[in-house]
């Protein structure tokens, strides 16, 4: 059942086990049996994350703080790693060692939406052990994707709160539902301003209205703040991208002091701030108010009249409740922007780096989703194979999400694993994946191509090619001359069922005989599905656009196919992989 939070620093109803996939994420990144997303109280630690933990404990999901880690994560705001700690002199008496058998431990912090350290993402293991560089780096990105979460929802809770109680007064609550309903469909700080801007002028008979933002920390530029575009957008303040962020202004000084400013003529205006009597300031009456967060202001929110106007104090309390819902649509956009971004770096990092084949040029992409968080089960996967021929693997499983993400590294992982460790064709391996997936009970499941291909070529120079197709998009094949082929029959017969729906099929190896110089062309279905079109059209353009750049160097060539093939948004991930056969000798 939901929990409320009391550390100080946090306020939002969080549901017991609503983080267990980060905790999952950890389990698998790290290999570790216990992994555990913690806040601190002022009395105990408790867990809205938790994978491995054994009774009493998986069912309180609460401990003293006598038995905490995590407590030192939080008051010293940075990591712990501790290979034993049995012989840490701060730990080796803390009971959690002995009752819950915390050997070695690391704890990367969680932030909320202030940046307050308030609890730790945590590997826990039974034993001794060393922490390498790459575990705690990927412990890192999976912590700042928790905290992300953790803000997220403690931002929209605050914003719910303003919005109930600014339901008070019939004026804002007719402008807070408009303001509301505009604002919920912003993703951007472009569509917050221009969605503040059209219910501004309908309900309060605005003329013109805009935003101001200071720059995010660590950006070129501190003290200037910038305009935010829109697709209307403010002709006179076009002029004025950049502001300096000080008291000589109007919209700096808003800011900088964090008090809205209220002139009821462009005259008022002058009174305190002579020199600015540029275009930037048309208009009569204007309102200028900081959007502030945390109690820290972080832009300016300016609305302009055509015509001299009365504040009064109702109008001033619905301007300053506009501008707290406008602050708040402005940190989800840039929070949403960021987190994005932080998702979209994690997302590359789960993908391997394609290895140096003598015979084969290889290249790889990966695109995400538009209307996604950035985030999915699109993979690819090249490793070579004790027999020396080369493993070819491409796949997506199902959804988009971070848990998505992590089936797809698990199903990966199983797959390269199987494939180094049993001399079985592609089919033989794939059902065992089938299996395996069954008897550790991993949830999703996946499409995928599986294929070996031989390192030596025949007399003629051409290179055995064996796959097996589970549910997936079928290979292309690409001759030197620019002749394609797909590497299935007209009726999808190499089509065997996805991966994890019966551990019982049967699965079926195809051969092919690849040329030299020939192109083999493995993809995920974002690259050529769209909506409302039939599946054959997008194949039918992919092959004639491999045939058109066929000459190309492979880089360039599957930069021309996504070109083509993804030019906008996208409604799904594109993973692309492209394998040019070449003589060893040319390597």
């Amino acid at each position: 059942m939901p929990a409320e939070l009391h550390h100080p620093h946090v306020r939002v109803d969080i549901a017991a086990g609503s983080f267990d996939h980060f905790a999952r994420l950890v389990r698998r990144a790290l290999d570790v049996p216990t992994a555990l997303v913690t806040l601190v109280e002022q009395d105990r630690q408790w867990f809205p994350g938790a994978v491995g933990l054994g009774d009493p404990w998986a069912l309180t999901r609460e401990t003293p703080l006598a038995y905490s880690f995590c407590q030192h994560v939080v008051h010293d705001a940075e990591p712990l790693v501790v290979d034993d700690a049995r012989e840490h002199i701060r730990l080796r008496a803390n009971p959690a060692i002995v009752e819950m058998g915390v050997v070695a431990y690391a704890g990367h912090p969680i932030t909320n939406a202030a940046g307050e350290v308030v609890g730790a993402l945590a590997a826990i293991d039974t034993c001794s052990r060393r922490w390498s560089h790459d575990e705690m780096g990927a412990l890192a990105d999976l912590a700042l994707a928790c905290s992300g979460e953790l803000a997220s929802r403690e931002l929209a809770d605050e914003a719910m709160r303003r919005e109930r109680e600014a339901l008070d007064l019939h004026e804002r609550s007719r402008v807070a539902l408009s303001l509301s309903n505009a604002l919920v469909q912003a993703s951007t700080t472009g569509e917050v301003a221009l969605a503040t801007e059209q219910v501004v002028r309908e309900h309060l008979g605005a003329g013109k209205c805009g935003i101001w933002l200071r720059p995010s920390a660590g950006l070129a530029d501190p003290d200037v703040l910038r305009f935010v575009p829109t697709a209307t957008p403010w002709a006179a303040a076009l002029e004025y991208v950049r502001i300096p962020l000080s008291t000589a202004n109007p919209v700096g000084a808003a800011l900088v002091e964090a008090h809205p400013l209220y002139y009821p003529t462009h005259a008022a205006q002058l009174l305190d701030f002579p020199a600015v009597t540029t275009s930037v300031s048309s208009g009569e009456a204007r309102a200028l108010l900081p959007l502030l967060a945390e109690g820290r202001a972080f832009g300016t929110l300016v609305v302009v009249w055509d015509e001299p106007l009365e504040f009064t104090e109702d109008l001033r309390s619905t301007l300053q409740m506009a501008a707290q819902a406008v602050a708040q649509a402005v940190r989800r956009a840039v929070y949403a922007e960021e987190r994005s971004r932080s998702l979209l770096t994690f997302q590359k990092g789960l993908l391997p780096r394609l290895p140096e084949i003598p015979t084969l040029e290889l290249a790889a992409r990966y695109l995400p989703a538009s209307e996604h968080d950035r985030i999915g089960g699109d993979w690819y996967d090249v490793f070579p194979l004790p027999s020396g021929d080369v493993a070819v693997v491409i796949g997506d499983v199902a959804g988009h999400n971070t848990a998505s993400a992590a089936t797809m590294v698990q199903v990966r992982t199983m797959m390269r694993s199987l494939s180094w460790g049993v001399e079985d064709t592609p089919a033989g391996n794939v059902g065992r994946l089938d299996r395996f997936l069954l008897d550790v009970g991993e949830e999703g499941v996946a499409t995928m191509v599986s294929a070996h291909l031989s390192s030596e070529a025949d007399d003629e120079g051409r290179h055995l090619l064996r796959w097996t197709n589970a549910g997936h998009p079928p290979p292309l094949l690409l001759e030197e001359d620019g002749r394609v082929r797909w590497l299935e029959d007209a009726d999808f017969s190499h089509t065997d069922v996805m991966v994890g729906v019966d551990p019982h099929v049967t699965r079926s190896d195809h051969v092919a005989l690849v040329p030299r110089g020939g192109t083999v062309l493995l993809f995920t279905d974002g690259l050529t599905e769209r909506r409302g079109e039939d599946l054959t059209e997008g194949l039918d353009r992919l092959a004639a656009a491999a045939a058109a750049h066929h000459r190309l160097p492979l880089e360039l060539f599957v930069d021309s196919l996504l070109e083509v093939m993804a030019p906008g948004d996208l409604d799904d991930d594109v993973a692309l992989l492209a394998l040019r056969f070449r003589d060893a000798g040319a390597a």
